[in-house]
């Protein structure tokens, strides 16, 4: 059975900052700026998604953020960003080389994921927009994202019978929907056939908060490779 991966972060409050729990990062913002709280802000997770990559570097406008090599799988939590339009640039951990040069407009007061994809060769990001209203007392809210560069479109089953998020193409995001807070075990199955793919069990969401579930990694890994279809539980 595929391991679940849980990283939990709480979710932020707009004004505030939630540093990666996993890595050393810095804001994106200049640390010289006399006037950091009257500066717009977005506020901007990244998540290493590419099965096949090696550990990357990451550059905002030029400026190296990580202090350590950003991993796969790795999550960083919401860092603040200068809104409007900025540079991210991606590539191996302590090289000059380039892989991913992109560039992604950020509004002030809004909240994106930068997930980083695909196999190594063709990689490039997925930014989603995370804004949602705040879930009903007793209630959560969830989404998932398909990385897998090899499972095909994909559903996700709860509780066996409960059909959450269908024909989930590669690179594709679901919405945030609400449920109930409970305990669920998922089952991610092949859109196409309806073939089991990945067990996800025991996966408590708690009231109030924001999931997304990643499904990630290869369902046939190629030789070498050891990063399997799994899931990742995040708290956004």
């Amino acid at each position: 059975m595929n391991s679940v991966k849980k990283i939990f972060s709480k979710r932020i409050a707009l004004g505030a900052l939630l540093c990666g729990s996993l890595l050393a990062f810095t804001s994106c913002l200049d640390d010289d700026d006399s006037n950091l709280e009257n500066v717009p802000v977005a506020y901007v997770s990244l998540y290493h998604g590419s099965p096949d990559a090696p550990d990357l570097d990451i550059e905002v406008d030029g400026r190296q953020i990580n202090a350590y090599p950003f991993e796969y799988t790795d999550f960083t939590g919401y860092l603040r960003f200068y809104t409007g339009e900025r540079n991210l640039r991606f590539g191996p951990y302590a090289s000059s080389s380039i892989d991913i040069d992109t560039t992604v407009d950020f509004e002030a007061n809004q909240l994106y994921s930068v997930f980083v994809v695909d196999e190594f060769e063709d990689a490039g990001v997925v930014v989603t927009h995370d804004n949602s209203d705040t879930p009903a007392k007793g209630k959560a809210k969830i989404r998932v994202i398909n990385l897998s560069p090899d499972a095909g479109d994909i559903d996700l089953i709860a509780n066996g019978d409960d059909t959450w998020s269908a024909d989930l193409a590669f690179k594709e995001s679901s919405e945030f929907t609400e449920v109930d807070a409970a305990e669920y075990d998922f089952q991610v199955r092949s859109s196409a056939n309806d073939d089991l793919l990945l067990t996800v069990p025991d996966i408590q969401l708690q009231p109030r908060y924001f999931y997304t579930i990643i499904i990630r990694g290869f369902e046939t890994p190629p030789g070498g490779n050891s990063n399997v279809l799994a899931a990742q539980v995040v708290v956004n």
